[in-house]
């Protein structure tokens, strides 16, 4: 009568293991930026606004989320390469690539953490605007 019980007990003891875990293999961290002007992620253009940005571990790759704050929708889902560093990096801040009169999301940086996640996709320099010296890199600081 005892093998039941102490079966019961360790299966109880694994499941409860698997629900306290769980929480922890599935955490993310979450960024809140506003971005003032027009921007393109993964070949998508998406308007100047307040966003949040989540990491996700999926099970092929680590990706973004990104959500308009205003309507609560998933506007994006940008897959990332990450890239590790030796040194903690202080503060979260999105990255963007500028030719003047256009933006490109291509880093975003987790703050207190030593990744981070540069757009699978990268912009690709213009023929008109590779002649000139316009390109630029602007950083916005996300909390």
């Amino acid at each position: 009568m005892k093998h039941p019980i102490g079966l019961l007990t360790t299966v109880f003891a694994v499941m409860l293991t698997v629900m306290l875990l769980a929480p922890v293999a599935s955490a993310q961290q979450t960024l809140r930026v506003t971005i003032p002007f027009a921007f393109t992620a993964n070949h998508q253009v998406l308007p100047a606004g307040s966003y949040t940005v989540e990491r996700q571990v999926g099970t092929w790759a680590p990706y973004l989320l990104l959500v308009n704050r205003s309507t609560g929708k998933v506007v994006g889902l940008l897959i990332v390469h990450t890239a590790g560093s030796d040194r903690t990096i202080a503060r979260s801040s999105l990255v963007f690539h500028n030719t003047g009169h256009k933006y490109w999301l291509t880093e975003v940086h987790f703050g207190y953490s030593k990744m981070t996640s540069q757009l699978a996709t990268q912009p690709k320099p213009e023929p008109e605007l590779a002649k000139s010296d316009k390109d630029s890199t602007i950083e916005i600081a996300a909390r």
